[in-house]
């Protein structure tokens, strides 16, 4: 299959910056020493702005959405049990699940405040699934705004980023409302929510040339949006989370970096280079959990900057590796993180170790996964369109 024959170079120019929101369709494959000159996907930070040169822009032009008649649904026919159970150190055995399956291309998935789950449909749709599986997809105003992530917001809607210069924002009947951030040649992804109240994102802005400049962004649940420009050096951010020190912290092709609310950053070296991690996660240890798609690691870093990297195990069955790439807390007490080209799903103890179980052989691609209100892990297939449900 020429996607994940051309994984590596994939995961550069998608992977860091929304990899949930890429397509076949949109994928230009190039070779990894030319993304890694031009920076991920192929922009080259030029930006030398100070963290304290922010500027703040109240949005007052932001477009109503659908309402919550707008939408199409289904019920949970055509649910797959697998059964089995998660193998222990190191043991490979066979998952637990229940997969769904939906009429788009689901990527990002977060638990919402109703006790459902939320996930961004690359059909141009947000869409909400019970934990008993009924599916309901509500279309998004903005033709092709590839949706990638989702977070909860403290207002208790859903929160996305659109990969064309406009964050949404989704009520739980299903009204979306669209604000345009301050450039539309802008790119914003990754979105979360932070310790203040706001929502956080990575996004990067387009000046019309091959340079441009990264900088996260927030926004108030009124659709107020600040951004805070990021050192050159850094370059382009994904996997944002907030801390559990009241902080935020995101991920580069290098960096590990917590960022304060008013926007002062440093950064943290990661151990393994050219490791490209995926995405981070809190774990139940307080300290933040992260992929390393290219390495074939999970890395942990404490609030004060300690980091570990824990390799994972080589299976023999893939020369591509496992590729992780999303990563959650489970409320089994370890994290679980999806394993993008080897059909399975991992977990890593707090102590560091790691077991396995296998999926279906058509679940190619795995990439989001989330902590569901029901205590399950949930977890998206982009490439055959299935919401999965996986019993730790």
């Amino acid at each position: 299959m020429q996607l994940l024959s051309n994984f590596r170079t994939y995961i550069l120019l998608c992977g860091v910056a929304e990899l949930g929101a890429c397509s076949a369709s949109s994928l230009r494959v190039r070779s990894r020493a030319d993304a890694a000159s031009e920076g991920v996907g192929g922009i080259t930070s030029t930006d030398t702005q100070s963290d304290g040169d922010v500027r703040t822009v109240g949005i007052g032009g932001a477009s109503g959405g659908s309402g919550g008649g707008d939408m199409t649904q289904s019920g949970a026919g055509g649910a797959r049990d697998t059964g089995g159970a998660i193998g222990t150190g190191g043991v490979v055995s066979i998952c637990n699940v229940v997969e769904f399956t939906t009429s788009g291309l689901p990527s990002g998935i977060c638990a919402g405040p109703d006790g459902n789950l939320w996930f961004a449909d690359g059909n141009n749709s947000i869409g909400r699934i019970t934990p008993s599986g009924t599916i309901t997809e509500f279309p998004i105003p903005t033709a092709d705004s590839l949706p990638g992530t989702l977070a909860a917001g403290s207002d208790g809607n859903l929160w996305f980023a659109e990969q064309w210069g406009r964050i949404g924002r989704i009520t739980v009947n299903g009204t979306i409302t669209e604000f345009p951030l301050p450039n539309p040649n802008s790119t914003p992804s990754n979105i979360a929510a932070g310790p203040d109240g706001n929502l956080w994102f990575a996004e990067a802005i387009l000046d019309g040339s091959l340079s441009g400049r990264y900088v996260i962004g927030r926004i108030t649940p009124t659709g107020t949006v600040t951004e805070y420009p990021l050192p050159a050096a850094i370059g382009p951010a994904g996997g944002v989370v907030a801390g559990p020190d009241s902080n935020l912290w995101f991920l580069t092709s290098e960096w590990i970096c917590r960022m304060t609310i008013v926007g002062v950053v440093t950064k943290f070296p990661i151990l393994t280079a050219n490791s490209y991690p995926g995405r981070m996660a809190v774990g139940p240890d307080g300290n933040l959990w992260f992929t390393e798609t290219v390495a074939d690691k999970i890395g942990r870093i404490t609030p004060t900057g300690t980091v570990t990297e824990f390799s994972i195990p080589a299976d023999g069955t893939s020369s591509l590796g496992s590729s992780p790439t999303s990563i959650a807390a489970g409320s089994d007490g370890n994290l679980w993180f999806t394993e993008l080209t080897r059909n399975k799903m991992g977990r890593i103890s707090p102590g560091g170790t790691i077991s396995e179980c296998s999926l279906s052989l058509s679940d190619v691609n795995v990439n989001g996964i989330a902590l569901g209100p029901d205590g399950n892990l949930w977890y998206t297939i982009a490439s055959s369109g299935k919401i999965g449900r996986l019993t730790p």
